[in-house]
C-alpha cells in the first residue's frame, strides 16, 4: 500500500526535515572517514568513494523531484512516497556502506588477504571487481554478492555504473589465521560466481508427486502449499551452498576441503543439517567428489581418505535437524533428494563457466610441494623463478595448499626448526602456527608485488 492511501501522522515537511538531518549525520560520518582515509584498506577507500557518490545522487535526485512535486496541487501523497524512497536508500546506505567501512580498517585486517581475494575474483569471474574486506565480532565468514542492490532504486545506476564492489566479511578472532582464508577465497567467491551466472537460481524444484493437485497440471494441493514452499526454499538455499562448495573445490583444490573441515571441528556438528545449509558431512562429500584426482598423490592420499570413506554415508543418510531425524516425506528430506540429484548437472555447469586458468588441477601439485618446502624452511613462498620470465608470482591456491601441506605432513619438522624461544603462557604449537601464518601472509604480499611488476 502506498503512503498516498494512508492517513499521515507526520506531514511531508516534517519527514523531509528529519531526512535532511539524517543526511547531514551521514555526511559528517563520511567526512570523518575521508579525513582518515589512509587508515582504510584499498577496498575500503573505493567503498568510501562509492558511498559518497551514492549519497550525492540520492540527495540531488530527492531535491529535484521534491521541487518538481511542490509546484503541483494535491502532491502530498507523492511527496510522502518520495520520502519513503529516500528512507529506503539511506537505510541501505547506512547498513551496507557505513557498517562495512567501519570494519575495513587496515590496522584491523590483513590487507594482503584483500589483495589476494581481488586477484582470485578476477581469475574466477573473468572480470575486474573490487573486494572490500571487513571484520566482524561474530564467528562468521560471509560475502554480499548483491551489495549494489541500491542500483534497483530509480536512476541510481547512473551514479555508480562501472563500480562493482563486493564486501567480504571475516571474523576478527581468526583474521590472520591463514588456515581459514580458503573459506573467503573459495566458498565465498563461489557465492559471487553463483550470483553472477545465476546457476542456483535456474535450478527447478519439481513438485513432489504426493503434493500435486490432480485438478491442475502445475499446481499444489491447497493443504500442502506451506510444505511445498518450505521444500522449495530449502532447495534454493541448499543449492546455493552446493554451488559455492563445488566452486571452492575446483578453484582452490584440497585447501578448500581442509579449511571447511577445520571450521566445522571448532564451530559446528558434523552430521546435522540446518534450514539454510546441508550438513557439513554432506558438503565435504560433495567437495571430495570434485577432488578425486588428488587422491592418488602420495602426500595427500592419507588425508583425503577419511572423507572418501565417509562420503557415501553422508550423501545417503536421513536429514537431521536439531538432533532429530526428519521423516522421509518431510519438506527438507524431499529437498535433499532434489538437490542431490542436481549435483552432476551443477558440477558440469560450473565447469562450463569457469575460465580455464581458474581451475586448480592435480597436475599443479608439484608447485605446492615446492612451496611447502620453502615454508618448512622458514622462507615465504610468494614467488618462484621462471626460465623465460624471471621471478614470478605464486598464486593463491598454491600458497594456501602449501600451508595446509605443512600443517598436515611436516608440522613437527617446522616446529623443531623454530627451536626454543617459547614465551611464558605460549604453547610451542601456538607459536609455530603464528610463525607459519606470518610466513603465509608475507607470501601473499610478495605474490601481489610480483603481479604488480608483471
Amino acid at each position: 500500500m502506498s503512503t498516498a492511501s494512508q492517513p499521515a501522522m507526520q506531514s511531508e515537511e516534517q519527514r523531509r526535515e528529519a531526512l535532511e538531518s539524517r543526511l547531514e549525520q551521514i555526511k559528517l560520518t563520511l567526512r570523518a572517514y575521508s579525513d582518515r582515509r589512509e587508515r582504510l584498506t584499498p577496498g575500503g577507500r573505493d567503498l568510501l568513494e562509492y558511498t559518497h557518490k551514492v549519497l550525492l545522487h540520492l540527495e540531488e535526485s530527492f531535491n529535484h523531484k521534491w521541487n518538481r512535486l511542490s509546484s503541483l496541487k494535491s502532491s502530498s501523497g507523492a511527496r510522502h512516497d518520495l520520502c519513503d524512497q529516500l528512507t529506503l536508500g539511506l537505510k541501505h546506505l547506512t547498513y551496507a556502506g557505513l557498517r562495512t567501512l567501519d570494519g575495513a580498517r587496515s590496522a584491523r585486517i590483513p590487507v594482503e588477504l584483500e589483495t589476494l581475494i581481488q586477484h582470485q575474483l578476477k581469475l574466477v569471474l573473468g572480470e575486474d571487481a573490487i573486494a572490500v574486506l571487513h571484520i566482524n565480532n561474530s564467528y562468521e565468514y560471509s560475502v554480499d554478492p548483491k551489495f549494489q542492490a541500491l542500483e534497483d532504486l530509480e536512476d541510481h545506476h547512473e551514479a555508480v555504473r562501472g563500480h562493482r564492489l563486493i564486501p567480504f566479511q571475516i571474523p576478527s578472532l581468526t583474521r590472520e589465521t591463514t588456515a581459514m582464508h580458503a573459506l573467503s577465497l573459495g566458498h565465498e567467491i563461489g557465492h559471487v560466481f553463483d550470483a553472477t551466472h545465476a546457476l542456483s537460481a535456474h535450478v527447478h524444484a519439481p513438485i513432489p508427486e504426493r503434493w500435486k493437485d490432480p485438478k491442475s497440471s502445475d499446481g499444489v494441493l491447497p493443504e500442502d502449499v506451506r510444505r511445498f514452499q518450505e521444500y522449495r526454499q530449502t532447495v534454493s538455499d541448499w543449492t546455493r551452498e552446493v554451488v559455492s562448495d563445488l566452486v571452492a573445490a575446483k578453484t582452490l583444490g584440497p585447501a578448500a576441503l581442509f579449511a571447511f573441515a577445520s571450521l566445522v571441528n571448532s564451530a559446528a556438528a558434523w552430521p546435522e543439517d540446518s534450514r539454510t545449509h546441508p550438513g557439513p558431512d554432506r558438503r565435504c562429500a560433495i567437495m571430495i567428489e570434485a577432488l578425486l584426482k588428488f587422491a592418488d598423490i602420495e602426500s595427500l592420499g592419507p588425508h583425503l581418505e577419511p572423507f572418501m570413506i565417509g562420503s557415501p554415508a553422508a550423501l545417503g543418510r536421513r536429514v537431521v535437524v536439531s538432533s532429530y531425524e526428519e521423516r522421509e516425506d518431510s519438506p527438507m528430506s524431499l529437498a535433499w533428494g532434489s538437490v542431490r540429484d542436481q549435483i552432476p548437472y551443477l558440477s558440469g555447469a560450473i565447469d562450463g563457466y569457469l575460465p580455464p586458468g581458474a581451475v586448480f588441477g592435480a597436475h599443479r601439485w608439484k608447485e605446492v610441494e615446492k612451496a611447502a618446502l620453502l615454508l618448512t624452511s622458514g622462507i615465504p613462498c610468494g614467488e618462484t623463478s621462471d626460465l623465460d620470465r624471471g621471478m614470478v608470482a605464486v598464486d593463491a591456491p598454491v600458497i594456501l595448499n602449501a600451508g595446509w601441506l605443512v600443517r598436515l605432513r611436516s608440522f613437527d619438522s617446522f616446529t623443531g626448526m623454530l627451536g626454543a624461544g617459547v614465551e611464558e603462557g605460549e604453547s610451542k604449537r601456538g607459536r609455530a602456527l603464528g610463525v607459519l601464518d606470518g610466513l603465509i601472509l608475507k607470501s601473499y604480499e610478495i605474490s601481489a608485488y610480483r603481479r604488480g611488476q608483471a
